[in-house]
């Protein structure tokens, strides 16, 4: 039997070298919506980047889904290589590309077509719905470009090769910031150009591994019939995929929820969370990378049968993740002024009062690290194991504390509030998803 390349070793050694350059891709996928942030706080009214803000939340609830249904269909690839089962790899394979397509048209047409509705639903203020709305069908249309990056992405780290990613997004990353410049200060297409150079740039890097998947992994290539539509394999995929693509998804309705009550504390806050969200997004990136990575390993090592080494990768992957969140708190404690300095023009009548409460943001999500610390590696382990379904639960659970803070703590508190729900947040998912992974994992 063929073993995957995480069968055997040091797990905390291969989880951590494995996430590198998973955490390179992640920064500069960051950098996508970091720029487009910075490039439009400094070169457009304050409206256009609050109009940006005031999608996070509905971008969140979209592209998060198509991002961790494309990034599922890895998974029973990972599964079938950890256990030496080509044929059944090539299946999954290509029937996971047929899934993908199907949620491409599928969630390309919803969205795009409900956009203004649900701008308007969640309370996005009249004087910056015009710029929401530009920013965030471009985004949208571009979904097939998400599905088929992510979904790449995680096949080819079902083989074990990280690094090509994270090259391919160095590259797509300088694009994206070269796009950025040409399309807002010389072709004067506001945040619409915004949006439309974090497309482009996505979706070439999403045709050039697709076409390297191909040419370069001779295990791919079919023999008889594996190409074949397979009704029942395309279930098994969208049974592990679309499950953790509703787990960021459902986590996302609360978020949905909570930008609803941000929208009506005015533009100062919402302009605060949009940049402080990108931060939080800067900082989750080194967990995120390990937490992938232990998919990987978790579902190489699952498939070859050696749940003692799955739960060895858990806890050091842990370890790892409290180690990271301690130079996080002392970063946040001590530099969260500066940071949200970056992102707006000194000039702006409202600067001060955005810095103060982007700072704020800053400090508590500095602290609330150590819960993801917990719950993120947890979340992958069980995912990587295939059991998305249950992970679901996790997120249901956040979701509802989410909702709880919007509703009745964030009218109250104000943008205090907004800040601790998101402990409260991590704390409901830790609550659900650690006594779900023991279960499993015994």
């Amino acid at each position: 039997m063929m073993k995957g390349k995480m069968t055997s070793g040091s797990p905390w050694r291969l989880i951590l070298v494995f996430s590198l350059p998973i955490l390179l891709s992640g920064l500069l996928q960051q950098c996508y919506n970091i720029a487009d942030t910075m490039i439009v706080g400094r070169f457009l009214k304050l409206e256009a980047l609050t109009g940006m803000g005031a999608t996070w939340a509905l971008n969140y609830i979209i592209i998060a889904f198509c991002q961790g249904a494309g990034m599922g269909i890895g998974i029973p690839v990972s599964q079938q290589y950890g256990a030496g089962r080509d044929k059944e790899l090539r299946r999954f394979f290509y029937n996971g590309m047929y899934v993908a397509m199907v949620l491409a048209v599928f969630m390309t047409g919803f969205s795009v077509g409900f956009c203004r509705f649900m701008l308007v639903l969640t309370k996005t203020a009249p004087s910056v719905l015009n710029y929401a709305y530009d920013y965030i069908v471009v985004i949208f249309a571009g979904i097939p470009f998400t599905i088929l990056f992510n979904a790449c992405f995680g096949i080819l780290m079902a083989f074990g090769n990280s690094k090509l990613p994270s090259v391919v997004m160095g590259i797509s990353t300088v694009f994206n910031v070269g796009l950025d410049l040409l399309f807002i200060l010389i072709l004067d297409m506001g945040v619409a150009g915004a949006a439309l150079a974090t497309v482009l740039s996505e979706g070439g890097a999403g045709i050039f591994c697709f076409v390297w998947l191909l040419k370069k992994y001779p295990i791919l290539r079919p023999e008889g019939d594996e190409k074949r539509l397979r009704l029942s394999y395309m279930g098994k995929v969208v049974f592990m995929s679309v499950p953790m693509g509703l787990q960021y998804s459902v986590t996302a309705i609360g978020a949905v929820i909570l930008q609803t009550s941000i929208n009506e504390l005015g533009e100062v806050a919402v302009a605060a969370y949009s940049i402080g969200s990108k931060v939080k997004s800067l900082f989750f990136c080194p967990l995120n990378a390990m937490g992938s990575a232990l998919a990987t390993f978790t579902g190489q090592n699952y498939g070859y049968g050696d749940m003692k080494r799955v739960r060895r990768g858990i806890r050091s992957t842990i370890v790892m993740g409290v180690l990271y969140c301690i130079v996080v708190i002392a970063v946040a404690m001590t530099a969260s002024t500066v940071l949200a300095g970056l992102f707006v023009d000194a000039s702006e009548s409202r600067a001060g009062q955005v810095i103060a409460c982007t700072a704020q943001f800053i400090r508590y999500i500095g602290v609330f690290m150590l819960l993801l610390a917990v719950l993120f590696p947890v979340r992958y382990a069980v995912q990587g194991m295939g059991h998305g379904d249950k992970s679901l639960f996790s997120g249901m659970a956040e979701m509802a504390a989410r909702i709880a803070m919007s509703l009745w703590v964030v009218p109250v508190y104000g943008f205090t509030a907004v800040c601790i729900s998101e402990g409260v947040t991590f704390l409901a998912g830790i609550l659900v998803i650690v006594p779900i992974a023991w279960r499993i994992s015994r």
